[in-house]
């Protein structure tokens, strides 16, 4: 048999050859043993190929794998992909990655940095600042495109500049609307003004409405008899105050001395105070006082002050007298005095109006008078007060209504024991 299969190469008879069962039985043992080989080289879809071979070549180009190709083609594809990588495919490890200046990781140390930087809209509440610029000039303001050390130091400086400033000034909550206040600090507001401006307004209109004598020939009295003379003479409400001397020899007669000061304060014809100082040498000698009433006429000159008497005493009449009977001290410290030059004494000081009881003690004298008397004293509104220094060592207030304005004075000079 000299035919054989193209590709397992079995015997096939000819035409002319007999049939041989042995030649018959090679042929289905080679059949057999063929059929065995694939069965043992077969994989199936789910058959282990682990021992499977498979030859094939390295792409040259990387594609991605394709439904339906062969083996040789798939791993040749995948052969290329390998060849590519870089070491940090396989190793996993960031240091095996190139970088270049404009590709590269960033350090643990880089990262935090830029982790607590803020963005142009973020929130800055719990932004730290390390320290600010020391700034000179005065009440700085801030600018655009500052640091933020240059900005706050700015800031910082406007606050120290404004602090000092402001202990220099007067707040509203500084100005006080009234006459009482006394407190380090404050200063009076501009309402208060206007009061003082019509308590002023008020002064001159009583001073108007005073009349003042300071000539002989004011009072129309060419040869006066007598001071009574004199005391007819003046209007109600005012003030005589002429120098007596060789030129108004008319009033030397009239004053206990020929030169010297007279003073006359007539309230009415029953209220007159009269006072001379002699003026003859060059300390004060002699300084007499009288008063005039027009039912109980004229007291006489009698001189109240003599050099060799003379023991002065000035004392603050806050500090030594207690006011009773709900009367009180004026508020201005600036108003009272009480002194006493031999057995002399004045009286000066200022009560607040609308406080004291009427017929009551305003307060004990430290000098206690020889006698009792009565002083009066007209106030800015046209009324009078009459006070008594008793021979008990007190000042007692004899009208019978208190004064309403703000405050009244108390201008009494008195004989002590």
């Amino acid at each position: 048999m000299k035919n054989e299969t193209k590709n397992c190469k079995f015997s096939k008879p000819g035409e002319d050859d007999f049939y041989d069962i042995n030649e018959y039985n090679r042929t289905l043992d080679s059949i057999d043993e063929e059929l065995m080989n694939l069965e043992e080289k077969k994989l199936d879809k789910t058959g282990d190929s682990s021992q499977t071979v498979t030859v094939f070549d390295e792409e040259v180009l990387r594609e991605n794998l394709e439904s339906g190709e062969n083996l040789s083609l798939t791993h040749g594809k995948i052969k290329k992909w390998f060849s590519e990588m870089k070491d940090i495919a396989f190793s996993g490890r960031a240091s095996d990655i190139e970088t270049d200046g404009a590709n590269r990781f960033v350090s643990d140390g880089e990262k935090k940095n830029w982790n607590l930087k803020v963005s142009a809209d973020g929130n800055i509440s719990d932004t730290k600042i390390q320290s600010l610029d020391s700034v000179s000039t005065e009440f700085p303001v801030p600018e655009g495109g500052e640091t933020s050390r240059q900005f706050f130091g700015k800031v910082r400086k406007f606050i120290q500049d404004f602090n000092n400033f402001k202990t220099g000034i007067i707040t509203v909550g500084k100005l006080v609307n009234n006459g009482s206040t006394t407190a380090e600090g404050y200063a009076l507001d501009a309402r208060y003004g206007k009061t003082l401006f019509d308590l002023y307004n008020k002064l001159n209109e009583d001073l108007d409405s005073m009349k003042f004598y300071t000539t002989p020939e004011q009072l129309g009295l060419t040869n006066p008899s007598s001071i009574i003379d004199v005391v007819s003479a003046m209007a109600d409400n005012s003030l005589l105050y002429i120098s007596v001397a060789d030129n108004t020899p008319q009033y030397q007669t009239l004053c206990p001395k020929y030169w010297g000061l007279l003073e006359i304060i007539k309230i009415n014809i029953y209220r007159v105070s009269l006072k001379f100082t002699d003026i003859n040498d060059i300390d004060i000698n002699n300084v007499y006082q009288a008063i005039y009433h027009k039912d109980n006429g004229f007291s006489g000159w009698k001189r109240i002050t003599v050099n060799s008497d003379l023991a002065l005493q000035i004392l603050d009449t806050k500090t030594v007298l207690t006011l009773k009977n709900n009367f009180e001290f004026w508020f201005d410290n600036n108003f009272g005095i009480l002194s006493r030059c031999g057995k002399n004494v004045h009286l000066n000081m200022l009560l607040k109006g609308k406080k004291g009881i009427k017929h009551s003690v305003i307060c004990t004298l430290p000098f206690t008078p020889i006698k009792s008397e009565i002083h009066s004293t007209t106030l800015a509104d046209g009324t009078y007060v009459e006070v008594r220094t008793l021979n008990d060592g007190t000042l007692f207030y004899e009208s019978a209504t208190i004064p309403t304005i703000d405050w009244w004075p108390i201008d009494i000079t008195y004989t002590c024991k």
